[in-house]
């Protein structure tokens, strides 16, 4: 793990132009410029806007200039150690010395983007080869083979096979925030807890419901000055405290102290009560509604 920043001396002539792949994203280094692509987005970020760079455990930030205090970060997500390690180091060497006596570059600013339009059928192409594609893929083909089961069965076979998707989409639609939820149990076991000040406020009214969030400012224990963003139902003013904690491995991990415990036993609950019996439900009705397709023959009983 490394913290790096510019350092000062020459720089090479020309970057070398490494690539760092990561889930569902990709970086590369290319003619001074850091480009960033992810889920049809394409950012470009010259190297003289990024203040430092920065590689921890399964993510590399790439903190740019900001004249106000935090600058924006691009995280870009990694299962290769070694490859993180040599990107960050190039790119650390490729930024320019820090002139301190000159005005604040705002880097965000210097940072272009640009938006794919994917065609209708590369669309279709990469429905068909995802999870979702290929799920639905599998549900239609058990659908049509329902027909040609056994006919005294086949009434129940196709309410069973259609219930089975409502069960399972329900199930990971609790699944998956509580899992999120869950995660808190790391701060429990190894988390850091620090007293964090709450420095701003932000509103979302584009739903049904308003939301609120607080952005707390806290110090780590590397004396590192960080920000996080998370939902919040009660009205804090500016400079209030709260007790923040965060995984020392894992920077995206934060979460405030006073709700972590009964979130993550409420999660864990929800996985045990709702969200697993739920998916057992979907398994039990689409796995039974083939068999009895399948390996049934003749009527069903009281039809004969």
């Amino acid at each position: 793990m490394s913290d790096s920043s510019s350092p000062a001396g020459p720089r090479p002539a020309r970057m070398p132009e490494l690539v760092l792949r990561g889930p569902r994203v990709q970086a590369r280094l290319e003619r001074r410029h850091v480009v960033v692509e992810q889920g049809g987005t394409t950012h470009r970020i010259p190297v003289e806007a990024v203040e430092r760079v920065e590689s921890r455990p399964g993510v590399v930030e790439v903190v740019l200039h900001s004249a106000t205090a935090p600058g924006t970060v691009f995280a870009i997500g990694h299962r290769n150690r070694r490859a993180a390690e040599a990107f960050t180091r190039v790119l650390s060497d490729a930024l320019p010395v820090a002139d301190r006596a000159a005005r604040p570059v705002d880097g965000a600013a210097l940072v272009t983007t640009e938006h794919e339009e994917r065609a209708p059928a590369g669309r279709l192409r990469l429905l068909l080869f995802s999870w979702p594609g290929l799920l639905g893929c599998v549900y239609l083909c058990g659908l049509l083979a329902i027909p040609f089961g056994p006919a005294g069965h086949r009434t129940g076979a196709a309410v069973r096979w259609l219930l089975s998707p409502l069960a399972i989409g329900a199930a990971y639609g609790a699944w998956d925030p509580m899992l999120r939820t869950l995660k808190g149990w790391v701060l429990l076991r190894r988390g850091i807890t620090v007293v964090a000040r709450v420095v701003g406020h932000e509103t979302d009214d584009s739903g049904e419901s308003t939301l609120h969030y607080a952005t707390y400012e806290f110090v780590d224990a590397t004396g590192r000055t960080r920000t996080h963003t998370e939902e919040d139902k009660e009205e804090y003013v500016l400079s209030d405290t709260v007790q923040i904690s965060y995984d020392p491995d894992d920077p995206r991990l934060v979460r405030r102290r006073d709700r972590l415990g009964p979130r993550v036993l409420g999660a864990g609950a929800g996985l045990l009560l709702i969200a697993l019996p739920l998916a057992l439900l979907g398994l039990y009705l689409s796995v039974g509604s083939m068999w009895e397709v399948f390996t049934t023959t003749g009527a069903a009983p009281g039809e004969r």
